[in-house]
């Protein structure tokens, strides 16, 4: 059984390469795996890739369907890393760095790591930005339904108070009418003892006997 230093003496030195044409997504992904299985059983040597794509979006663990304005517009690859969707295409440069981590202690895993950070702290900072969206709209729609309330408030006072003009004016008319009524009541009465002459003395009723004459 290989020693250790002799398991890891064919991946001694890095491989660097470059890619002169686009390379289609899911093919990188086949070739890194294959090559990292050579680094872990010491058949293959380290390799940084240097890449293009053809326009694609990979998307990562935090993605949403709804974040993509046009889902045909280009393919779209799952990925396991975090973050939501990135765009990789033509003129575009892409770094796959494919190291023995074990072998290189624990300063690569540190790399890894505030890299990690880094791309963690841009989620919060888009989420700390939807967030305070959130807040102003929830704080826009409660005064706009503050103003619609208070608008509202002052309608029902301005009814009732319309509503207690009107009563009024409604008693006002019923004693109007009824005043009416009293008078041409009474015109009746004075109406008909004219015709009749009933109660007038024999003076008064000669006299009338001559102005209808």
């Amino acid at each position: 059984m290989p020693r250790p230093e002799q398991k890891f003496a064919a991946s001694a030195a890095i491989e660097w390469k470059a890619s002169p044409r686009p390379v289609p997504y899911a093919d990188a992904v086949s070739a890194m795996e294959v090559r990292g299985a050579g680094i872990r059983a010491g058949t293959a040597s380290e390799m940084v890739w240097f890449l293009e794509h053809p326009s694609l979006y990979t998307a990562g663990a935090s993605a949403k369907d709804s974040d993509l304005l046009d889902a045909d517009a280009f393919p779209v690859h799952k990925t396991g890393r975090g973050g939501q969707y990135t765009y990789h295409g033509p003129g575009q440069r892409d770094v796959y760095v494919m190291l023995e981590l074990q072998k290189r202690g624990n300063a690569v895993r540190l790399e890894k790591l505030s890299s990690e950070k880094i791309q963690l702290e841009e989620e919060r900072g888009q989420l700390e930005a939807r967030l305070s969206e959130f807040e102003e709209s929830v704080t826009t729609d409660q005064l706009s339904v503050e103003t619609h309330r208070g608008t509202v408030e002052e309608r029902q006072a301005r009814l009732q108070t319309i509503g207690g003009d009107l009563g009024a004016v409604e008693n006002e008319l019923d004693d109007l009418v009824q005043r009416q009524a009293e008078h041409k009541s009474r015109r009746e009465v004075l109406k008909q003892l004219v015709t009749t002459k009933e109660g007038y003395g024999a003076g008064a009723q000669a006299v009338l006997t001559q102005c209808e004459a």
